[in-house]
This record gives C-alpha cells, sequence and structure tokens, in this order.
C-alpha cells in the first residue's frame, strides 16, 4: 500500500520527472532505494525543517530537485572513479574487504561498502574521514552481522549502529591504528561465519529465455514485496539479451529487455534476480542489495 501511495503521489511524480526517472512501472523496494532514495538523499537540513520532508509534505520547490540531481550526477562520477580505486586496493586472498581511503567523500562509503559486498560475496568496510574523524560504514550477507562485528570494538567508537547487513561507526580520536588492528582480527576471527555467507545460491527458477520469467508473474506478485528477509528468488536462462553493464544500471522492467531479440545480441547463460513491482512489472536485476 506505501508503493502505491508513493507512486501516486503528485510531489513523487514531479521529483521523478524533473530527475528523468521512469516510474511508469510501479514501484518496488529494491527500484526505490536505487532511485528516489539516493536523489533524496542529496537534500539538506535547513534550520528546523530538512527539504525532503517539507517536499513529501508538499512543499515543492524545483530548484531543489535540480540542484540534488545535479549533486546526485556528481556523486555518481566520483563513485565511478572511487570504486574503481578501491577495486586495485583490494587484498583477494581475504574472505572479506577492509579499505580505508580518506580521499573518499564520507557520504559515498555506504554505496561503496555495498558495491564491495556484491562483488565480493564478503562483508565489506569502507573508512573514510569525516570532520577530522576516521569514520565508515560496514555491508554484509547474513549470517555476518555487521552491528555484532562493531560491538566486539565498542570501546574505540564514538557511536556506531545500524542493523545486521548495513552499520556506520565514528572512531575515537588516537584509536585509529587500533581500530585497523582489531577489525582486522576480527574479521580474521569470523571466517568461518563470512563462508557461510558466500554460499552460492542455487536458482529457484530455470528458463531458456527471458520472456519465460513472465509465467511465474503470479508466484512474484504473492511472494513480494522483496527485501533483506524476503529475498528476490534467482533465476538462471540459458540465452538472455542484456544492456551492457555500468555502475549504475543493475536492473531492467522486462518489457524493455523483450525487444533485444536474443538472437540479435551476443547473450549466454546468466543468473539474474527477479523483482516486481506494486504494478506487476517484472523487473531483472544482476544483484540482490537492498
Amino acid at each position: 500500500f506505501g508503493l502505491e501511495a508513493m507512486a501516486e503521489s503528485q510531489i513523487v511524480q514531479k521529483a521523478a520527472a524533473l530527475s528523468g526517472m521512469d516510474i511508469s512501472y510501479g514501484l518496488s523496494p529494491k527500484s526505490i532505494r536505487h532511485t528516489l532514495i539516493p536523489l533524496w538523499g542529496q537534500a539538506v537540513s535547513q534550520g528546523l525543517y530538512h527539504q525532503a520532508v517539507e517536499m513529501l509534505q508538499g512543499r515543492f520547490e524545483p530548484q531543489w530537485i535540480d540542484r540534488w540531481s545535479r549533486s546526485w550526477a556528481q556523486n555518481r562520477a566520483e563513485f565511478a572513479a572511487a570504486i574503481g580505486r578501491l577495486r586495485q586496493s583490494l587484498d583477494t586472498s581475504r574472505p572479506y574487504s577492509l579499505v580505508v581511503d580518506e580521499t573518499i567523500k564520507p557520504e559515498l562509503a555506504g554505496a561503496l561498502a555495498s558495491k564491495l559486498r556484491d562483488e565480493t560475496g564478503g562483508p565489506a568496510v569502507v573508512v573514510v574521514r569525516k570532520e577530522g574523524l576516521l569514520s565508515g560504514e560496514c555491508r554484509s550477507y547474513l549470517p555476518f552481522d555487521c552491528v555484532d562485528f562493531l560491538k566486539e570494538m565498542a570501546g574505540i567508537f564514538i557511536q556506531y549502529g545500524g542493523h545486521q547487513q548495513a552499520a556506520g561507526f565514528t572512531v575515537a580520536p588516537g584509536y585509529e591504528n587500533d581500530f585497523i588492528r582489531m577489525s582486522r582480527e576480527v574479521l580474521e576471527k569470523r571466517q568461518r561465519i563470512i563462508s557461510r555467507a558466500e554460499e552460492k545460491k542455487e536458482p529457484e527458477y530455470h528458463f531458456q529465455h527471458l520472456a519465460d520469467a513472465l509465467r511465474v508473474k503470479e508466484e512474484l506478485i504473492q511472494a513480494a514485496p522483496f527485501g533483506p528477509s524476503n529475498p528476490m528468488p534467482l533465476a538462471s536462462f540459458e540465452k538472455a539479451s542484456l544492456p551492457e553493464p555500468t555502475e549504475e544500471d543493475t536492473c531492467w522492467p522486462i518489457s524493455q529487455l523483450l525487444p533485444l531479440h536474443d538472437e540479435d545480441r551476443s547473450a549466454g547463460p546468466c543468473q539474474l534476480y527477479l523483482d516486481i513491482t506494486h504494478r506487476g512489472e517484472i523487473i531483472i536485476c544482476r544483484n540482490n542489495s537492498y
């Protein structure tokens, strides 16, 4: 019901249109996470009110959307450069990612940690410098628990918190080296849990072509909405035509992809996640992050 209310909101529709987003296919938790939420995340607090809250309550200022869109575009460009740099610095012999880069904008830390987690399958910790203090974001797949991981080092934090698959922290001054050492020790100690998180998920569906996924539309509607405790089903495809992968485009409405005839594209066997919007549009996703 919340997804429908959001999609029908004239405020949300205006914001999406000005930002070049197409929400006509409907919304899902994942689609909101990768479109509207990062846009609103560029809003700022002004005195006693916050721009995004003001907008959702009815105060529509087009210049806000324009400013947020430009800021988001800049962040996406910086994200692409940062993820390339972080990939090169990873210790691939470890089942986890722990990177420290004080040149990264603090607001990108969470997205970068999510990207590393999705690419490696293991927990990822990205540490940056924020207002003179060392801070960071942790992302993981269950059963590795981010909050439990940070709790073992609680004495060196000014603050920390979040939930099992996503948490943030700020290191107290003077404890920077201790954090790096202790976090490595805790991650090493939890390698058995990490290996369980990396176990490969078996596909729930097996299809020949993308169009075959339309057969399970009603099943997806009944199972949705999907999220961390109700993960999207995985499907294998013998032939699937997809746009060239980018850092951003991880999901596509299936109706957009069907005109890309398999015989006209370089397409091979692949595994993709299935999402569905509140309007019944099947979405094909490369990963299951939320």
